[in-house]
């Protein structure tokens, strides 16, 4: 027989499903993983109670440039109308992922970004030796656009013409 203490019976929060979301950031923290590769990490809440992280990450000068001007992009979007070069001069001062991180918990608790949750291609095996999908999490200083299907992609590349299905014979005449 399984006791149950209030710890169990504290309600779980609810999380962000599959989409782009307005969120709040709630908190920021540095630290690295198991494989000592660094990291920072966003924590976001949304209007509904949702919870969420996304970390972004200081392991290549790719990734590293990646994560420092989506960080300064947030920054920007924050600003104060007619601020927004200060904004970018404050970021461009940070010398490096400490000072960054240190920068977001003062100016960026209680500020506006947008959290993307997307289902990946990597899978995994849980504890009960089910398949599941990974998904990415990201946030961004500005609203992305939703990611579109192949056909739609072809339709508004080729101005909307014709979008043919699987179902449709392909005329020979185009």
């Amino acid at each position: 027989m399984a006791d149950f203490n209030d710890t169990h019976k504290a309600e779980q929060g609810k999380y962000f499903g599959e989409g782009i979301h307005k969120v709040t950031i709630l908190g920021v923290e540095g630290g690295t993983n198991e494989n000592g590769k660094e990291y920072i990490e966003f924590i976001v809440g949304g209007t509904d109670g949702e919870e969420g992280s996304a970390r972004m990450w200081f392991t290549s000068d790719k990734a590293i440039s990646y994560t420092f001007n989506s960080i300064r992009n947030i920054f920007v979007h924050n600003a104060t109308k007619g601020k927004e070069e200060a904004a970018k001069e404050l970021v461009n001062k940070v010398a490096n992922s400490e000072e960054l991180v240190a920068l977001c918990n003062k100016a960026l608790i209680g500020k506006e970004a947008w959290y993307t949750v997307e289902q990946s291609d990597y899978t995994y095996t849980n504890q009960a030796g089910e398949l599941k999908h990974g998904y990415n999490r990201n946030i961004t200083g500005y609203e992305p656009k939703p990611k579109q299907s192949g056909i739609q992609a072809v339709d508004e590349t080729f101005g909307g013409g014709i979008v043919i299905t699987e179902d449709e014979d392909i005329p020979v005449d185009l």
